[in-house]
């Protein structure tokens, strides 16, 4: 995922028609950084705030390339909360 698919995902939730806030931590926040650009430079969606925590845009960024491998290869399901814990 990266900020394009957020913005086809705010296409189709029909975020245009109003204000956006955005609120993103870590990868997510790197994401709802490079959102809030696009948007400025195409004034396609109206944001009006930004909260980013604990971004590490580098590493945020650099970990993209590794994450449709972690999320192909996680569970579809745990026996228990136990065992969710450890695959954590």
């Amino acid at each position: 995922m990266d900020y394009r698919d957020l913005i086809k995902l705010a296409r189709a939730m029909n975020l245009d028609q109003g204000p956006i806030i955005l609120v993103g931590h870590s990868l997510g926040g790197a994401l709802a950084v490079n959102f809030a650009t696009e948007c400025k430079s195409s004034n396609e969606f109206n944001v009006v705030g930004l909260v980013v925590i604990d971004v590490v845009e580098g590493s945020a960024i650099e970990s993209l390339v590794t994450m449709n491998v972690v999320l192909r290869n996680r569970p579809n399901s745990f026996p228990n909360i136990s065992k969710a814990i450890e695959w954590r």
